[in-house]
């Protein structure tokens, strides 16, 4: 959902004069689990995703398995008071997340602003530990899964990995990548008990040591606290 634009701005302009308009639109075909597609400013404006397949942000370059999966839509309710909108999985029939509860007393719990300091990161269970192993393909991080945050919608979107270069009583930055969950689009449950990312041998072929760093982001890209693991390369002096 982009709100502010729109065809020369004359849907904003005119919903503005209505607090309590709600906006559809699926041209984005972005998953409901995103946590922007549910916008409120002078009015509300949702994201309804696609029946057909779901899109990732064009600055990923990074391709997500399973888009056959993506069949999401919205039931909505409407009351006196509120208006609630499920969000749903039409292919495993089932809740992606917490219900949308849009107020019509005039309040914004929606605000992207608040939402994205509201919202707490997730975080991986006391004692998870990062594995890192060699493979025919690369180097291999087993990622545990993290646990939602409780009492919101905090869901592990991504992991931002972070490799460090370690020698010389120095820890110095190699690379920062930002990797998909696997199945982010479904309820959190549903997440891989230990997710795969595979980097290729050529990018630490010069390095001893190396330490990676892993973080579960949220939604709103809040990050929580990192578990390490560490690869040597054989032969090479502590």
């Amino acid at each position: 959902i982009e709100p502010s634009i729109d065809r020369w701005g004359q849907s904003t302009e005119v919903l503005s004069r209505w607090p309590n308009a709600v906006a559809i639109s699926g041209h984005s075909h972005y998953p409901l689990t995103y946590g922007d597609q549910i916008w409120q400013g002078p009015f509300t404006a949702i994201g309804a995703s696609s029946l057909i397949y779901l899109s990732i942000r064009a600055d990923r370059a990074e391709k997500v398995p399973g888009n056959g999966d993506w069949k999401e839509g919205l039931y909505m309710e409407v009351f006196d008071d509120r208006i609630v909108f499920e969000r749903l999985n039409f292919v495993y029939k089932c809740k992606v997340g917490p219900d949308w509860v849009v107020p019509l007393d005039g309040s914004r719990p929606y605000d992207w602003k608040r939402q994205a300091a509201e919202r707490l990161p997730p975080e991986f269970p006391a004692g998870a530990k990062l594995t890192v192993s060699e493979t025919d393909d690369g180097l291999c991080l087993g990622i545990p899964r993290p646990r939602p945050a409780n009492g919101d919608d905090g869901r592990t979107v991504d992991y931002e990995i972070k490799a460090y270069r370690l020698g010389d009583g120095e820890k110095k930055p190699v690379l920062t990548r930002h990797v998909y969950a696997q199945h982010f689009t479904l309820p959190d449950e549903r997440l891989l008990p230990l997710q795969k990312v595979i980097f290729k041998k050529d990018i630490f072929k010069d390095f001893g040591r190396v330490e990676f760093s892993v973080r579960a982001r949220n939604p709103w890209k809040r990050a929580g606290a990192p578990i390490c693991g560490l690869w040597e390369k054989r032969g090479v002096n502590k």
